[in-house]
Protein backbone atom coordinates (compact mmCIF):
# COMPACT_ATOMS: atom_id res chain seq x y z
CA UNK A 1 0.00 0.00 0.00
CA UNK A 2 3.05 2.36 0.67
CA UNK A 3 3.90 2.33 -3.11
CA UNK A 4 0.63 3.63 -4.12
CA UNK A 5 1.18 6.61 -2.40
CA UNK A 6 4.73 7.35 -3.58
CA UNK A 7 5.56 10.13 -6.13
CA UNK A 8 6.38 7.48 -8.48
CA UNK A 9 2.93 6.27 -8.39
CA UNK A 10 1.38 9.52 -8.66
CA UNK A 11 3.93 9.91 -11.82
CA UNK A 12 2.51 6.62 -13.38
CA UNK A 13 -1.16 7.05 -12.62
CA UNK A 14 -0.87 10.10 -14.63
CA UNK A 15 0.92 8.78 -17.59
CA UNK A 16 -1.73 6.34 -17.67
CA UNK A 17 -4.04 8.83 -18.23
CA UNK A 18 -2.29 11.02 -20.28
CA UNK A 19 -0.63 8.65 -22.69
CA UNK A 20 -3.97 7.63 -24.17
CA UNK A 21 -5.69 10.91 -24.59
CA UNK A 22 -2.13 11.75 -26.31
CA UNK A 23 -2.29 8.69 -28.98
CA UNK A 24 -5.81 9.26 -29.27
CA UNK A 25 -5.54 13.25 -30.08
CA UNK A 26 -2.66 12.39 -33.16
CA UNK A 27 -4.73 9.53 -34.47
CA UNK A 28 -7.62 11.74 -35.02
CA UNK A 29 -5.48 15.16 -35.95
CA UNK A 30 -6.88 17.92 -37.58
CA UNK A 31 -8.35 20.40 -35.84
CA UNK A 32 -8.53 18.14 -32.25
CA UNK A 33 -4.37 18.07 -32.28
CA UNK A 34 -4.41 21.43 -32.95
CA UNK A 35 -6.69 22.74 -30.55
CA UNK A 36 -4.70 20.54 -27.94
CA UNK A 37 -1.51 21.97 -28.82
CA UNK A 38 -2.74 25.13 -28.46
CA UNK A 39 -3.33 24.55 -24.93
CA UNK A 40 -0.89 23.34 -24.25
CA UNK A 41 1.18 26.25 -25.66
CA UNK A 42 -0.40 28.64 -23.81
CA UNK A 43 0.22 26.99 -20.16
CA UNK A 44 3.60 26.30 -20.98
CA UNK A 45 4.29 29.75 -21.74
CA UNK A 46 2.17 31.12 -18.49
CA UNK A 47 3.85 28.51 -16.96
CA UNK A 48 7.42 30.36 -18.18
CA UNK A 49 6.28 33.91 -17.49
CA UNK A 50 5.71 32.92 -13.87
CA UNK A 51 9.44 31.81 -14.06
CA UNK A 52 10.38 34.67 -15.32
CA UNK A 53 12.57 36.33 -13.14
CA UNK A 54 15.32 38.97 -15.46
CA UNK A 55 16.07 39.76 -18.68
CA UNK A 56 18.68 37.52 -18.76
CA UNK A 57 20.01 35.58 -21.60
CA UNK A 58 19.06 32.39 -19.83
CA UNK A 59 15.14 33.52 -19.66
CA UNK A 60 15.85 34.46 -23.33
CA UNK A 61 17.07 31.29 -24.72
CA UNK A 62 14.69 29.29 -22.89
CA UNK A 63 11.61 31.51 -24.33
CA UNK A 64 13.07 31.32 -27.61
CA UNK A 65 13.44 27.43 -27.27
CA UNK A 66 9.86 26.90 -26.11
CA UNK A 67 8.50 29.04 -28.88
CA UNK A 68 10.48 26.68 -31.32
CA UNK A 69 9.94 23.80 -29.36
CA UNK A 70 5.76 23.89 -29.61
CA UNK A 71 6.26 25.42 -32.98
CA UNK A 72 8.00 21.93 -34.07
CA UNK A 73 6.06 19.53 -31.85
CA UNK A 74 2.83 20.82 -33.99
CA UNK A 75 4.37 21.16 -37.26
CA UNK A 76 5.48 17.17 -36.38
CA UNK A 77 2.18 15.52 -35.30
CA UNK A 78 -0.27 17.86 -37.10
CA UNK A 79 -1.59 16.76 -40.94
CA UNK A 80 -0.74 13.45 -43.60
CA UNK A 81 1.59 11.14 -41.80
CA UNK A 82 1.12 13.32 -38.28
CA UNK A 83 0.12 9.86 -36.11
CA UNK A 84 3.13 8.25 -37.56
CA UNK A 85 5.87 11.28 -36.90
CA UNK A 86 4.89 12.34 -33.21
CA UNK A 87 3.99 8.69 -31.94
CA UNK A 88 8.40 7.82 -33.05
CA UNK A 89 8.95 11.30 -31.40
CA UNK A 90 6.91 10.33 -28.01
CA UNK A 91 8.13 6.86 -27.93
CA UNK A 92 11.63 8.71 -28.27
CA UNK A 93 11.57 11.05 -25.43
CA UNK A 94 9.56 8.32 -22.97
CA UNK A 95 11.79 5.65 -23.94
CA UNK A 96 14.66 8.59 -23.20
CA UNK A 97 13.23 9.51 -19.97
CA UNK A 98 12.37 5.85 -18.74
CA UNK A 99 15.93 4.47 -19.51
CA UNK A 100 17.65 7.19 -18.06
CA UNK A 101 15.47 6.91 -14.75
CA UNK A 102 16.26 3.13 -14.41
CA UNK A 103 19.95 3.35 -15.36
CA UNK A 104 20.71 6.20 -13.01
CA UNK A 105 18.50 4.16 -9.99
CA UNK A 106 20.32 1.05 -11.13
CA UNK A 107 23.87 1.97 -11.84
CA UNK A 108 23.94 5.41 -10.27
CA UNK A 109 27.70 7.06 -10.14
CA UNK A 110 28.84 10.47 -11.13
CA UNK A 111 26.71 13.12 -11.47
CA UNK A 112 26.20 15.18 -15.04
CA UNK A 113 25.47 18.79 -13.66
CA UNK A 114 24.65 18.41 -9.87
CA UNK A 115 24.51 22.19 -9.35
CA UNK A 116 21.16 21.98 -12.00
CA UNK A 117 19.69 18.66 -11.60
CA UNK A 118 21.22 16.46 -8.76
CA UNK A 119 19.62 13.11 -9.92
CA UNK A 120 20.73 12.86 -13.13
CA UNK A 121 23.96 10.50 -13.41
CA UNK A 122 25.91 9.95 -16.40
CA UNK A 123 24.87 5.82 -16.41
CA UNK A 124 21.34 7.73 -16.89
CA UNK A 125 22.31 9.40 -19.68
CA UNK A 126 23.85 6.52 -21.61
CA UNK A 127 20.53 4.46 -20.98
CA UNK A 128 18.80 7.58 -22.57
CA UNK A 129 20.87 7.23 -25.93
CA UNK A 130 20.23 3.64 -25.90
CA UNK A 131 16.85 3.94 -25.43
CA UNK A 132 16.13 6.74 -27.81
CA UNK A 133 18.23 4.51 -30.48
CA UNK A 134 16.36 1.72 -30.11
CA UNK A 135 13.31 3.70 -31.27
CA UNK A 136 14.97 5.22 -34.07
CA UNK A 137 16.26 1.57 -34.88
CA UNK A 138 12.15 0.43 -34.84
CA UNK A 139 10.95 2.60 -37.04
CA UNK A 140 13.97 3.74 -39.12
CA UNK A 141 15.62 0.68 -39.79
CA UNK A 142 19.17 1.63 -41.47
CA UNK A 143 22.11 0.34 -39.51
CA UNK A 144 23.40 0.22 -35.47
CA UNK A 145 25.84 2.95 -35.80
CA UNK A 146 23.67 5.50 -37.76
CA UNK A 147 20.31 4.42 -35.18
CA UNK A 148 23.05 5.45 -32.18
CA UNK A 149 23.85 8.11 -33.26
CA UNK A 150 20.52 9.32 -33.28
CA UNK A 151 19.66 8.38 -29.93
CA UNK A 152 22.67 10.47 -28.89
CA UNK A 153 21.66 13.68 -30.26
CA UNK A 154 17.98 13.09 -28.91
CA UNK A 155 19.02 11.91 -26.04
CA UNK A 156 22.01 15.40 -25.54
CA UNK A 157 19.36 17.85 -27.22
CA UNK A 158 16.27 16.38 -24.64
CA UNK A 159 18.86 16.48 -21.22
CA UNK A 160 20.04 19.94 -22.61
CA UNK A 161 16.45 21.30 -22.54
CA UNK A 162 15.62 19.71 -19.07
CA UNK A 163 18.58 21.27 -17.80
CA UNK A 164 17.94 25.19 -19.22
CA UNK A 165 15.09 24.88 -17.39
CA UNK A 166 16.44 23.11 -13.95
CA UNK A 167 18.52 26.51 -14.00
CA UNK A 168 16.06 28.88 -14.68
CA UNK A 169 13.29 27.31 -11.92
CA UNK A 170 16.88 27.82 -9.92
CA UNK A 171 16.90 31.15 -10.43
CA UNK A 172 13.53 31.51 -9.22
CA UNK A 173 13.71 29.22 -6.48
CA UNK A 174 10.87 26.62 -7.53
CA UNK A 175 10.89 22.61 -8.18
CA UNK A 176 8.47 23.13 -10.62
CA UNK A 177 6.62 25.09 -13.43
CA UNK A 178 3.64 24.38 -12.24
CA UNK A 179 1.15 21.91 -10.19
CA UNK A 180 -1.02 20.99 -13.24
CA UNK A 181 -0.11 17.58 -13.85
CA UNK A 182 0.38 15.50 -10.37
CA UNK A 183 3.62 14.06 -10.17
CA UNK A 184 5.17 15.54 -12.99
CA UNK A 185 5.03 19.26 -12.41
CA UNK A 186 3.86 21.61 -14.58
CA UNK A 187 3.40 21.18 -18.48
CA UNK A 188 6.69 22.53 -19.04
CA UNK A 189 8.23 19.89 -16.93
CA UNK A 190 6.89 17.06 -18.94
CA UNK A 191 7.59 18.86 -22.68
CA UNK A 192 11.14 20.44 -21.62
CA UNK A 193 13.13 17.69 -23.53
CA UNK A 194 11.15 17.98 -26.33
CA UNK A 195 11.68 21.65 -26.72
CA UNK A 196 15.10 21.08 -28.02
CA UNK A 197 14.49 17.91 -29.36
CA UNK A 198 11.30 18.54 -31.31
CA UNK A 199 13.11 20.22 -33.85
CA UNK A 200 16.57 18.23 -34.44
CA UNK A 201 14.02 15.17 -35.08
CA UNK A 202 11.88 17.69 -37.51
CA UNK A 203 15.40 18.79 -38.99
CA UNK A 204 15.69 14.86 -39.59
CA UNK A 205 12.67 14.30 -40.93
CA UNK A 206 12.74 16.99 -43.20
CA UNK A 207 16.02 15.78 -44.49
CA UNK A 208 14.98 12.42 -44.80
CA UNK A 209 12.18 13.26 -46.97
CA UNK A 210 14.48 15.03 -49.43
CA UNK A 211 16.45 12.05 -49.33
CA UNK A 212 19.42 13.43 -47.79
CA UNK A 213 19.53 10.84 -45.12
Amino acid sequence: MGFLKTELALRLYTAIILIPIVLFALKINGDIFLAGMAIISCIALYELIKLWRDSSILSYVMLAITVFGLMAITYIGYGKGGFDRGLTLFLAICATDTCAYIFGRTIGGPKVAPKLSPKKTWAGLVGAMLGAAAVFMWFYPKTLLEAFLLGCVFALLAQTGDFIESALKRRAAVKDSGRILPGHGGILDRIDGLLLAAPAYLLFFQLKKMGVI
